[in-house]
This record gives C-alpha cells, structure tokens and sequence, in this order.
C-alpha cells in the first residue's frame, strides 16, 4: 500500500485526498532506494558476522563439553 502510494499517489493536505497519477518515481525517490540497498548491504554484513560468531561458539562449546555419541 504505502509503495503504490509513494509511487502514485500525491496528498492533498488541504483536502486530505489523494490524487493518483502515472508515476512519480524519481521526484525524490532516488535516495529512498539508496538507503534501502544500504540496510539491505549492512544487514548482509551483519549475518555475516553472526555465522561467523556462532562457529566459533559452537568449537569452543565442543572444547568445554564436547558431545559423545
């Protein structure tokens, strides 16, 4: 809703309407995207480091209390 709004829509404050249009894409838009494939750039980073921190948690787990089958 709020993407076909944003993309779309245009508010009449004055009114409280909304006008829908063709498109309105790139009146302002472009650094809405660019702060999108930033988080999406560090949230990549940050799972990353998670895989990492969970393999090293798992090998000092085993050292501690290693698991016999």
């Amino acid at each position: 809703c709020l993407g076909h709004y944003q993309h779309y829509g245009e508010l009449d404050r004055s009114s409280g309407t909304i006008a829908f249009s063709n498109g309105k894409f790139l009146d302002a838009k472009i650094s809405s995207i660019f702060y999108a494939f930033v988080f999406i750039d560090l949230g990549i980073i940050a799972i990353n480091r998670l895989e990492e921190n969970i393999e090293k948690v798992a090998s000092l787990q085993h050292t501690i209390n290693p698991v016999l089958t």
